[in-house]
């Protein structure tokens, strides 16, 4: 495996949603600057394709099938799989999320639709981040990178429950990294705008059954950011070449 300029060989990382979309080519990209990953999914099928991609291609992962939404099994997740590596965790990248209810109008928008969207997006980022800092030195160099998104913060997003989950991890993040700021564990909420991840062409689908535009659809279609870009902007973040950067980070 090639290994790049400035490797994290001595990283241990862990990614949560990596089993496809931005998580999945984290995770990839991780392993050949030589971390160790940690991955975490809740489609068991998908996760094991990016850990048999890592490997294939001589990178280090470990990988559980988890639900984040779920107090004590993501917690006994990720204590298992950070003793597993060796019992520090340096960097956590928080990329597992949904996209629901795009374009649906306020009142069609049902509350089971709308707490599902809450849970999995602003609650398991909190419960993520929280165990995965109980596994964190904080006189060590570590980074908690929760990605949010453009949308609910800078812009308006199609979905009600999607636009708030996000705009409230990015305050999450800031208050979080306000109470780290003595340590030496950085936060960043990095926000991308629309990428073409299968989470995001489902999302698409559904604007369309909801009487979005095919044709404005297929114009964000066309206009849709690689997975990869973004996944680049998450592992640059984890860097040691990136210690001075902290804060909220935009991501195309």
């Amino acid at each position: 495996m090639t290994r790049e300029h400035g490797s994290l060989s001595n990283q241990v990382v862990l990614v949560t949603g990596a089993g496809s979309g931005v998580g999945g080519k984290a995770a990839e990209i991780a392993a050949q600057n030589g971390a160790q990953v940690l991955c975490i999914d809740r489609d068991e099928p998908a996760l094991i394709r990016t850990a048999r991609a890592i490997r294939e291609a001589g990178g280090r992962v470990l990988f559980r099938v988890a639900d984040i939404t779920q107090e004590d099994e993501i917690s006994s997740t990720i204590n298992d799989l950070v003793a597993e590596a060796g019992g520090v965790l340096d960097s956590v990248l928080n990329v597992a999320g949904v996209m629901r209810g795009q374009r649906l109008p306020l009142e069609k928008f049902n509350l089971a639709l709308w707490s599902e969207v809450i849970l999995i997006n602003l609650t398991g980022t909190f419960l993520v981040a929280k165990h995965a800092l109980m596994n964190m030195n904080k006189d060590r160099e570590g980074t908690i990178i929760l990605v949010a998104s453009r949308s609910g913060i800078f812009v308006p997003s199609g979905s009600l429950a999607y636009g708030a989950s996000k705009g409230g991890i990015h305050g999450f993040a800031m208050s979080l990294e306000k109470q780290l700021s003595s340590s030496k564990i950085r936060v960043h909420t990095v926000c991308p705008g629309d990428i073409d991840t299968p989470l995001m062409q489902e999302s698409l689908r559904e604007a369309i059954e909801n009487g979005a535009d095919p044709i404005e659809v297929e114009k964000i279609r066309e206009s849709l950011t690689n997975p990869s870009q973004v996944a680049s902007v998450l592992i640059h973040l984890i860097h040691p070449a990136a210690r001075g950067i902290s804060g909220t980070v935009l991501a195309n």
